[in-house]
């Protein structure tokens, strides 16, 4: 095929080996313009679709080339817009070097999404938020289908990074390798300014980066989720909740680094009321530093759950089952500088085994707590008690070593059984 044009750069990457378009519609930045183009079988070449001056509204020109559907392909540049883009059904992939921003005063949406729609590449997306008091950066509605967004930084929104409307039940949302921050400080706490929330079917988040977010940086309902090596650093409030929206649900946060939440708790699991109970989540291997003033790991409702290999830094608390519940395993983690409990258990059933707790309050705390077991746990230099059943019964505390603590064990159920412990 011979095409008989100089291409500019971003056409000899839309190309394949044998001179078939990679893209269906593109959008590129030329001597002062914006300019839209799409793929034309009959001619064999892109024709230009839309054209304005660069930076007045470029948005209405990246709206033309979504509006083609399939595979959409945007070129380096700075992008203003003046008005929310919709994508619907549609392949993004971004060069790198491409940035979309709000306009001043603008206070929409950046981005609205329906269908089936994939974001990817080095792009920035940018809320402007010190011109913008409202606006979601990417916000998924009713008719979402699934949403990819893979490789993105999401940049100083007004309200909230992504959102899945909180009424979607079928659908898959999928966030992997992004960049999301509010400010290039710590901000302060801002109601609803969560990096990525809402519910869906599925939600998958994976690799990404949320810093100096001014709530939660995940607040999230959904019957599938897995959050998995993510960081999170600097938010006044928690660094993340999520709840699920049926009790077949299956819940896994593992991997992850939370340093620097000014208060609430690092990991949150569970709903705040008992309308879906918790069964058979995991929170596994993840790093938890610098809690302002509430737990590092937090479950309620919680059924079968496991919380294992966790370690544990400077919280006032380290690890809370709380409220109803039962035949939780809390195992072989790791918690130290802790100001007020390493392990704290409000039900029963729990097996708590193989932990290691440094310097707490209290090292582990039973209330209102029956037939748990108590394992091989070491616990070191507690302020108070080494292993309190502050309230309970039934409960088993056998091979425990409790090392410098002001008192080693303390136990008030006449049935519970306490042997083999170092003291």
């Amino acid at each position: 095929m011979s095409f008989g044009w100089s291409r500019d750069r971003w056409e000899e990457y839309l190309f394949d080996r044998v001179g078939q378009p990679l893209a269906n519609a593109v959008v590129y930045q030329a001597k002062g313009k914006t300019i839209a183009k799409v793929w034309s079988e009959q001619r064999e070449r892109f024709k230009r679709i839309a054209q304005k001056n660069a930076g007045v509204n470029d948005a209405e020109v990246i709206q033309k080339a979504l509006d083609v559907g399939g595979k959409v392909f945007i070129a380096k540049g700075t992008y203003i817009c003046s008005q929310t883009i919709k994508m619907k059904d549609v392949v993004v992939e971004f060069e790198k070097g491409v940035e979309l921003k709000l306009g001043n005063g603008v206070n929409a949406d950046l981005i609205q999404v329906a269908g089936t729609v994939v974001l990817k590449g080095e792009v920035i997306l940018n809320g402007n938020n010190a011109n913008n008091g409202s606006g979601i950066l990417i916000n998924a509605y009713d008719s979402i289908e699934k949403l990819v967004v893979d490789g993105l930084t999401l940049k100083y929104y007004p309200e909230r990074g992504i959102r899945a409307l909180e009424t979607l039940t079928h659908n898959k949302v999928v966030i992997r390798n992004c960049k999301i921050y509010y400010s290039e400080t710590l901000p302060e706490h801002k109601a609803g300014g969560w990096a990525i929330s809402g519910k869906s079917e599925y939600l998958l988040v994976e690799n990404c980066e949320m810093i100096n977010i001014p709530n939660d940086a995940i607040n999230y309902f959904g019957d599938i989720i897995r959050i998995s090596n993510n960081t999170i650093k600097n938010t006044p409030d928690g660094g993340l909740h999520v709840a699920p929206i049926s009790e077949s649900a299956e819940i896994v946060v593992e991997d992850n680094h939370i340093e620097n939440v000014q208060s609430n708790k690092g990991i949150g699991v569970g709903t705040d009321d008992s309308s879906v109970n918790l069964y058979n989540a995991r929170v596994v291997n993840n790093y938890i530093k610098d809690v302002g003033d509430y737990s590092a790991i937090r479950m309620q409702y919680a059924y079968e759950c496991i919380i294992e290999k966790n370690i544990i830094d400077g919280c006032p608390d380290g690890i809370v089952i709380a409220l109803e519940g039962s035949g939780n395993t809390i195992a072989n983690n790791r918690i130290r500088n802790i100001t007020g409990t390493g392990i704290y258990a409000r039900n029963n059933d729990n097996v708590i085994e193989g932990n290691v707790i440094d310097s707490p309050n209290n090292g582990i705390q039973l209330y209102n707590a029956y037939d748990n077991i108590v394992v091989g746990n070491r616990v070191k230099n507690a302020a108070n008690i080494g292993i309190y059943e502050q309230s309970g019964d039934y409960n088993v505390i056998v091979a425990n070593n409790v090392r410098g603590s002001a008192t080693g064990i303390s136990t008030v159920g006449t049935n519970t059984v306490s042997a083999n412990n170092i003291t």
